[in-house]
């Protein structure tokens, strides 16, 4: 199949190596490794909402960072302004997990407290909330 399809739009043969990379790409492109990173760095319970905004941010930019390029070059002609962009933002990335520290766990406290317990430290009354 993927002989006739390389007949039919004029490509040149494909071997082994060039069929699996669509494959195997994602496996060493970071991917594979952001939730572990994710769970590493901010705790396993908050994988999910952490992992959510990593996939936001990356679908924004695949959606909006062709547009924008695009822009660029008809604006100005060339492809130089996008590239600085680009080189900018990698930049950036390069330098943040260097900067920004892993955040600090939660007090103690705060984890053991229950609805309870905080409804007598709000209404400041020391007795659990009413039965229903």
């Amino acid at each position: 199949m993927i002989h006739t399809m390389e007949m039919l739009l004029g490509l040149p043969p494909m071997n082994q190596n060039d069929a699996y990379a669509p494959v195997m790409g994602p496996l060493f492109s970071g991917a594979a490794d952001q939730p572990a990173f994710a769970a590493d760095y901010f705790g396993a319970k908050n994988v999910g909402p952490i992992y959510g905004l990593m996939l936001t941010a990356w679908g924004s930019a695949s959606a909006f960072g062709p547009l924008l390029i695009a822009y660029m070059r008809q604006t100005s002609g060339t492809y130089r302004g996008a590239l600085h962009v680009i080189a900018g933002v990698m930049l950036v990335s390069a330098v943040l997990p260097v900067l920004v520290s892993p955040p600090r766990e939660a007090h103690p406290d705060s984890a053991a407290q229950t609805p309870d317990s905080l409804y007598s430290k709000n209404t400041g009354t020391g007795s659990p909330r009413p039965a229903h």
